[in-house]
């Protein structure tokens, strides 16, 4: 079998995962790394394992495909970067893997999509849940009726990140680097997971998600230091009339969540134990846990299995272009700035986080009753 080469946009942050699934004791056989590109590639976390395996480093895609290809493109680098390095690497021949959000703008990503139809190869997108075996068995009895037609769909997640999440790039919490948007936040980024997952359970088809009107949103700035919001709450419908409800946070003592509830006319699914069960009128119960999920770099194997198969991931720019939507249309909202008398903030191992209070139990409230957040 002829190995599949591939080549590596962006090795620090989390495209570190990518390098030790590549290149580390348990690498895939039949695939080769045959190029990184990253202009700061030393600085990467992984940069051991690339140096020892001998990989051709470059400092732009222009650089490696000028005398090299691959068959599968995966890109980690910043938020901003993904539209032309996404096009480029379709442009020359490659199938992608490209981490979340797929773009900062609706239209970058209308012409990620454009490029990837021309091109005839994939173009995947990242977001973990959507390759989660669980999950696909979840969203394939959704589409097979199961559970009815959907009402309400609702979800909470908030993860705690302090001065170091901020400080690890130039980009992280900010609306635009030098002119350029990024629109970085909890809802575009870090806990976009559950947002995607619901638009994507209620996709017509296993490969789309559902566009939403956004009908009412609240914005805040916890962090001061932050440019754009750390704490969102929005509430949106579809178009065949799903309500759709999502809140996220990041300045908070520790977590919440994640949680989800997902209602329909013959029964519910809700989050529990890190997973799905669903719960039917008749009272049927469907344990989604009992179904393994898959690896943990799932979309990756996935990937190149399809490259192997000339078949295509089941999230791709279609998939992901929802998502964008809404954190786009958010942006037209304003930002609110949370008191400094609301605020507190401490020092804990070497980094400093702030923490709005009682920002944890007004969420949660917000989610069970379903009245949008407010602080």
């Amino acid at each position: 079998m002829v190995p599949i080469r591939v080549l590596l946009v962006g090795i620090g942050g989390y495209g570190v995962n990518y390098v030790e699934a590549l290149l580390g004791p348990d690498k895939p056989v039949g695939v080769d790394v045959v190029g990184v590109v990253d202009p700061v590639a030393r600085r990467s976390n992984a940069w051991g394992l690339v140096e020892s395996a001998g990989i051709p480093v470059f400092d732009d895609i222009e650089g490696f495909y000028g005398s090299n290809s691959a068959d599968l493109a995966v890109i980690s680098s910043p938020i901003h970067f993904h539209a032309a390095q996404v096009v480029g690497c379709l442009n020359h021949g490659s199938n992608v893997l490209c981490e979340k959000p797929v773009a900062p703008l609706y239209s970058q990503a209308l012409e990620m999509a454009e490029a990837e139809k021309k091109s005839g190869k994939f173009a995947a997108v990242g977001y973990q849940l959507s390759y989660s075996r669980d999950v696909l068995a979840l969203k394939q009895d959704i589409l097979n009726g199961v559970y009815g037609d959907p009402i309400l769909f609702k979800a909470a997640h908030a993860m705690r990140r302090g001065a170091k999440y901020y400080a690890r790039s130039s980009w992280a919490g900010r609306k635009e680097v030098n002119g350029t948007p990024v629109y970085d936040s909890p809802l575009s980024n870090a806990c976009a997971h559950q947002l995607h997952n619901m638009l994507f359970l209620l996709g017509n088809r296993l490969e789309t998600a559902a566009k939403i009107e956004v009908t009412e949103a609240k914005l805040y700035r916890g962090n001061p230091n932050v440019e754009n919001f750390d704490i969102a709450a929005v509430h949106g419908r579809t178009e065949s009339g799903v309500k759709v409800q999502y809140q996220t946070a990041h300045p908070l003592e520790s977590k919440l969540g994640p949680m989800s509830l997902f209602q329909f006319t013959k029964g519910e699914i809700r989050s529990e134990r890190d997973g799905f069960v669903g719960y039917l009128k008749d009272g049927t119960i469907v344990d989604y846990h009992q179904i393994p999920r898959g690896h943990r770099m799932q979309k990756l194997y996935d990937a190149l299995n399809c490259v192997h198969n000339g078949t295509t991931p089941v999230c791709t720019i279609e998939t992901a272009i929802p998502h964008v939507l809404v954190f786009n249309e958010l942006q037209k909202y304003p930002v609110v700035p949370i008191p400094e008398t609301q605020v507190h903030y401490w020092e804990q191992d070497g980094d400093r986080f702030w923490s709005v209070e009682g920002l944890a139990d007004k969420m949660r409230r917000s989610y069970e009753s379903g009245i949008i957040l407010s602080l």
